[in-house]
């Protein structure tokens, strides 16, 4: 199956990506959901939700 050709503004959303789950010591789809879990919760703590 052939990759998408990605244009060079998405190649570097990508990048930034990877660079965050790098930096988030992610490594599987469950630590995916915990990152997201927990940014969704501090992003509610601080609009007061």
């Amino acid at each position: 199956m052939a990759g998408k050709n990605l244009s060079t503004k998405e190649n570097e959303c990508f990048a930034k990506i990877r660079e965050l789950l790098l930096s988030s010591n992610v490594s599987s789809m469950d630590d995916i959901r915990k990152l997201f879990k927990k940014t969704k919760k501090a992003a509610n703590q601080l609009r007061g939700c």
